[in-house]
């Protein structure tokens, strides 16, 4: 109940939230965004120019200064964006050629751990591009990938708030090993079992959440199937439905699961039939869910075009938010579509009615085991 309470109040390609660039430490210092803003797309995503602006400049410095292991950093994400990890591969090579180690503040990510994660990312993606495009690769780069990620959390287990876990789970469940994931897809759509806390999984809502904001997993169907598993797990039926509205739109658009073994729960909203999406409980606020997910989308969209043309004509006019403190001085951010919260009230007053009918059933029940507790033992006279 507190998870779903939460849920609805806080309004704050995969693999890509362990990229380590400018942007990163920018998005991991605003904090959480809130589950509702990830799952429908409220977060901020930036057209080629930006990142085509930022390669052309930082190549220029790099003539100045070549030992400035951030700068490859930079040019090598630069190149991941723009579809291009085979040559985010090459620089990450001239880094570690060419690169003095950067000092950092104890804890902070180490130019090796950066030299890893980056590494790593890009070795992923490039399997999941070429995967994708039907050339059938070799899993080479994927086992690559595993190997680096690996390497870069033993290097620096707490970097990215703990999402790096998830991405070495996430390629190892794509290489055919059984994990957490493994668990969540057979249990999906089914309550408790998981025991995620037990076994050291109490962040994994953060950490897929964190692979779809900090990266292109915003078009991973396979990242939401696992939160609308990890959501039904739960008993949080109106997340799992917020994902799974994403996942018929990503499939009505053509962008397919990477896993074999996965299918999307519909394909279609039409398709819920009566009582036929989660329990009972929340069926009747199906419709509502639903209807707030595509105005939210719509008001994405907008902000999305809005955005992305303030920021395009800052471009083309020779500014840029690496270079221009003042870049988005003359942005104004539109509201967060408002939640439905007669449909929040209805949720509670119903799970609140249905609590305390447990409760009271579960007195009673108590009641007669200690009424017949006390005739047991009970003396005789």
């Amino acid at each position: 109940m507190k998870r779903f309470f939460s849920f609805f109040l806080i309004l704050a390609l995969p693999l890509s939230a362990c990229l380590w660039d400018r942007d990163t430490i920018r998005a991991e210092l605003r904090g959480q965004i809130g589950t509702v803003k990830t799952l429908v797309g409220w977060f901020n995503r930036y057209p080629p120019l930006y990142y085509q602006q930022r390669l052309e400049r930082v190549e220029a410095e790099l003539v100045t200064h070549p030992a400035q292991a951030s700068l490859y950093d930079d040019a090598a994400v630069a190149c991941d964006r723009l579809g291009d990890p085979t040559t985010a591969i090459a620089w990450m090579e001239k880094k570690q050629k060419l690169a003095r180690e950067e000092e950092v503040a104890p804890g902070g990510p180490s130019t090796r751990y950066k030299t890893l994660a980056n590494l790593g990312t890009f070795h992923a993606h490039r399997w999941i591009q070429e995967t994708k495009a039907g050339k059938n690769p070799s899993k080479q780069d994927l086992e690559k990938a595993i190997e680096l990620v690996a390497a870069a959390i033993t290097e620096n287990p707490q970097a990215h708030f703990n999402r790096e876990k998830y991405q070495l789970l996430l390629l190892q469940w794509l290489n055919g090993e059984e994990n957490i994931f493994s668990e969540m897809v057979e249990a999906s759509g089914f309550p408790g079992g998981l025991n995620l806390e037990e076994k050291g999984y109490q962040d994994l809502e953060e950490g897929l959440l964190g692979l779809i904001r900090l990266g292109t997993a915003w078009e991973s169907p396979d990242i939401f199937f696992l939160l609308q598993s990890f959501y039904g797990s739960e008993r949080l039926e109106h997340p799992r439905l917020l994902a799974n509205l994403r996942i018929a739109e990503l499939i009505a658009n053509e962008k397919n699961f990477l896993s074999p073994q996965l299918e999307p729960v519909f394909t279609d909203p039409a398709e819920i039939s009566p009582g036929g999406f989660g329990s009972a409980l929340s069926s009747n606020l199906v419709p509502t869910t639903i209807s707030y997910y595509e105005d939210a989308r719509r008001s994405v969209e907008q902000r999305e075009k809005l955005r992305t043309a303030y920021l395009l004509k800052g471009l083309e006019n020779g500014s840029h938010p690496d270079t221009d403190p003042g870049f988005w001085d003359g942005w104004e951010e539109p509201d967060f579509p408002e939640l439905p919260r007669a449909a929040l009230q209805q949720w509670l007053t119903l799970e609140r009615a249905v609590s305390i009918v447990v409760g009271v059933l579960n007195l009673l029940l108590l009641l007669v085991i200690a009424q017949g507790i006390c005739k047991v033992v009970k003396p005789s006279r």
